[in-house]
């Protein structure tokens, strides 16, 4: 007799929060509609996967009743898959979760094809249970502050990254060593113009909710500038300076490598250490295995914001959507908001070899075409 094995999706969280909203209103014809669509989905075998990323967006809301509104729908699941913590911590796991599980395979498992590191990875990082198995849910009123705090903030940082990229990021390291540290008054006048810069440039392109675009850029100068002055106080010469202050050596870089790469290469680093961190090993034992390939949720969410990079304005949602899109290479069904979908659309164009992991993904326009569509997404790719 063959055992019928649950099929594991995920849903954008805007998703959710609809189906959500339908399933608590008082609109008789709504509320039956939500029910069927998740006796449909039940009855396809069919099993909603969560994670930190969502609980975080199904919190975000001024109004306490909402939320738990919200919260109670997915208790209604009969069962529910969770990304697991990486140490143990009954939590809801989140990005670094993923990526912890990632590394744990992906370094370990060198002889393994990776079809089978996948398959591990996701036995690694998903339990699967009925939804009081998962303690977090019913935190939702102590954790409601800081999911609203980490709601600004990621506006903040979306902002800031859609324009971090300028053109000294195409200085090539070695062409550092002729350049003069610049004096004092220079220096001065270098910051507040870059303040200046940066504030335009976040009231034009970044996130609209944003309130103090120039507390953020002051904010993020002053610790550019910091790093540029320690490093700038160093007697070696400025190339080899950039590089040992960011805890590299030359031979991490190659010979072309630009402050660009520097850059990219020390958040990569510092993100990737927090997650090793987890798995309770040593960022400097695991760098050499992991420096020069990227792991698949990292490839994921790079070419997602590349395509991103054309984007009129940024959102603070696009970081939980990036989160959201690493689980595509682990899950048999991932459903992502139309941009990100069209910036997957643009990197497979781009990048096709990328186009067998993003086999799962695919969009829905409201919760109600769930039902058909994964029908049809089952006969497409079982």
């Amino acid at each position: 007799m063959s055992i019928i094995q649950p099929k594991f999706i995920a849903i954008d969280s805007s998703i959710l929060i609809n189906w959500a909203g339908d399933a608590n209103s008082n609109d008789i014809k709504r509320k039956k509609r939500a029910i069927t669509v998740l006796e449909e989905i039940i009855s396809q075998n069919w099993v909603p996967v969560i994670c930190w990323h969502h609980f975080e967006e199904l919190a975000r809301h001024a109004e306490e009743s909402l939320i738990a509104s919200r919260i109670e729908f997915l208790k209604s699941f009969p069962m529910l898959a969770w990304i697991w913590r990486a140490d143990g911590y009954d939590f809801l796991g989140s990005i670094v979760d993923v990526v912890s599980a990632e590394i744990q395979i992906f370094v370990s498992k060198q002889e393994m094809s990776k079809d089978e590191k996948r398959a591990c990875v996701r036995s690694c990082m998903l339990r699967f249970g009925k939804p009081k198995d998962i303690p977090t849910l019913a935190l939702w009123k102590e954790l409601h502050p800081y999911c609203i705090a980490m709601g600004k903030r990621q506006q903040e940082i979306s902002s800031v990254c859609h324009i971090s990229s300028n053109e000294q990021d195409k200085t090539l390291l070695s062409e550092l060593d002729s350049k003069s540290v610049m004096e004092t008054e220079q220096a001065r006048q270098a910051y507040i113009s870059e303040v200046s810069s940066v504030t335009n440039e976040l009231i034009a392109k970044g996130d609209k909710r944003l309130d103090n675009p120039e507390e953020i850029s002051r904010s993020f100068c002053d610790q550019v500038f910091s790093e540029v002055q320690g490093i700038s106080n160093c007697k070696s010469k400025l190339s080899e300076s950039f590089i040992n202050h960011f805890g590299f050596s030359k031979c991490d870089l190659p010979d072309n490598a630009t402050l660009g790469d520097l850059k990219k290469a020390v958040v990569r680093r510092q993100q990737l250490e927090i997650s090793v961190r987890q798995l309770g090993l040593n960022i400097d034992e695991v760098w050499p295995k992991l420096k020069n390939h990227l792991l698949p949720s990292e490839e994921i969410i790079s070419e997602i914001r590349i395509s991103r990079k054309n984007a009129l304005r940024s959102s603070g949602s696009d970081i939980n959507d990036d989160y959201l899109a690493s689980l595509i290479p682990y899950l048999d069904a991932v459903l992502v908001d139309k941009r990100t979908y069209e910036y997957l659309r643009q990197a497979s164009i781009r990048n096709p070899h990328l186009f067998s992991s993003i086999k799962s993904i695919f969009k829905a326009g409201a919760y109600y075409q769930l039902p058909e569509i994964l029908v049809q997404f089952r006969g497409q790719h079982t």
